[in-house]
């Protein structure tokens, strides 16, 4: 996923707001989405959108290996 700073700040933002409105909720995902004025499956897709930008944020090393 490459994004510019600007869509990642954007992602993060809209991100946050979904997960307060969650709070707000007790994770009521139905009734977040009502709320936020999507359909849930959208909901849905914005959170798996948001795992995937911090899975490629994540720094991958190779497993150090403490055979000699």
């Amino acid at each position: 996923m490459n994004l510019t700073p600007l869509d990642e700040a954007a992602l993060e933002a809209e991100y946050n707001l979904i997960v307060e409105t969650l709070k707000k909720t007790k994770f009521n995902k139905s009734r977040t989405a009502e709320i936020l004025q999507i359909d849930r499956k959208t909901l849905y897709n914005k959170l798996e959108a948001y795992a995937q930008f911090l899975a490629s944020k994540t720094v991958k090393q190779e497993p150090i290996s403490i055979t000699p």
